[in-house]
């Protein structure tokens, strides 16, 4: 990766020791405007380790980038498909300037960048994704950014995502050893809610999503249960009144988590229930502003 960034014509130091900060980046690449310390790593870092670097970096205006090594699991995959990402991996996101999340690891055995892009969080560390690939000498520096993928792109995204909030539904039925207890279960007995076909408005991605750590389906069914006991519609809760859900439902109560309730409020605000589950996936694809894609 020196040779390749030398090639290109880029000021480049391999390893250089950074005398405020005690730290070696494997590779320091001076731009115009700013520094970059490229990070390839091979071998586990703890959370901690990997903060307090970054943080370094950060406040010598350093920008970080972390190129983590191509999980041997993902080397031969390719396309659309649910991806499990890792923690760590977790934070080390980047966002185009949209805001759209995306992540490139490096795989050394082959020498291409792999591009895990259009990531849309499903729950804990299970993400859809459409992973790309990018051989040395077709990439850049500074590097491609993502762009938004397609309508059609998306309805693939859409029923993976849907499938999948299907099975979780599936899954609570079968398993839940709470019985009346549950409340998403008891929220699914009070609206009246098929498990075995759950409505297609139920279980929407949105923005801020991660921020519940709920399923999609379970917090928006609990919401809507919630909104009918104070006989308000969704998009007619105040902030206060998503306090009280947010507490009641046991979930952490954030601006982001505030913001996610909302959006699904305002999607749900613009869907009339015997709509075709097409015409909502157009209306959360505009709503999302798609996800990313190369190129």
């Amino acid at each position: 990766m020196f040779e390749w960034l030398q090639k290109l014509g880029h000021k480049v130091k391999l390893e250089p020791y950074l005398t405020e900060l005690s730290q070696r980046p494997d590779l320091l690449v001076a731009l115009e405007t700013n520094n970059v310390a490229l990070e390839f790593q091979c071998s586990p870092l703890t959370h901690h380790k990997w903060q307090e670097r970054t943080t370094g970096y950060e406040k010598n205006n350093i920008q970080a980038i972390w190129l983590f090594l191509t999980p041997q699991r993902y080397e031969a995959i390719n396309g659309i498909r649910k991806i499990s990402i890792p923690p760590l991996l977790q934070k080390s996101f980047m966002t185009t300037s949209t805001g759209l999340p995306y992540l490139m690891t490096y795989n050394a055995k082959t020498a291409h960048f792999e591009y895990w892009t259009n990531l849309l969080h499903v729950h804990g560390h299970t993400f859809i994704g459409k992973v790309q690939k990018i051989p040395i000498d077709k990439q850049r520096f500074p590097f491609y950014l993502p762009t938004c993928i397609s309508l059609e792109e998306f309805q693939q995204y859409w029923q993976l995502y849907k499938h999948a909030c299907q099975q979780f539904a599936n899954r609570r039925l079968l398993h839940s050893k709470q019985g009346v207890q549950d409340t998403f279960l008891r929220s699914c007995y009070e609206l009246n809610f098929s498990i075995s076909a759950m409505p297609s408005y139920i279980g929407i991605p949105v923005k801020d999503g991660t921020a519940i750590s709920l399923f999609a389906s379970e917090w928006q069914t609990m919401l809507l249960h919630f909104s009918q006991q104070l006989r308000l519609e969704p998009y007619e809760l105040k902030k206060h009144h998503i306090q009280d859900f947010l507490m009641q439902s046991h979930l952490e109560y954030t601006g982001q988590a505030v913001k996610a309730v909302q959006q699904y409020s305002l999607i749900l605000n613009g869907i009339e229930q015997d709509q075709k589950l097409q015409d909502i996936c157009e209306i959360v694809y505009a709503q999302l502003f798609a996800i990313a894609a190369i190129y």
